[in-house]
């Protein structure tokens, strides 16, 4: 089984979120933002200005990774 994660790494703080789907990873991000963004009384538009700064990656499920790549038996 395969998701998706999007990340968002700021200068003070690092999101991460999860989905089926990268618009389910995306959306679970913007949630997190919004959540973020009350906690520390921000302005509701505050995450528009990381939009081209979001990273995703899928991830299969049971299997390994090193520094975000699979890591894959020699031969």
């Amino acid at each position: 089984m395969k998701f998706w994660q999007a990340t968002l790494k700021t200068r003070h703080f690092s999101f991460e979120a999860f989905g089926v789907r990268k618009s389910d990873a995306l959306m679970a991000l913007g949630d997190l933002l919004r959540i973020h963004g009350e906690q520390y009384g921000l302005e509701s538009d505050w995450p528009d200005i990381f939009g081209q700064d979001i990273e995703f990656r899928e991830i299969e499920m049971g299997v390994g990774y090193r520094d975000c790549q699979r890591l894959v038996p020699n031969g």
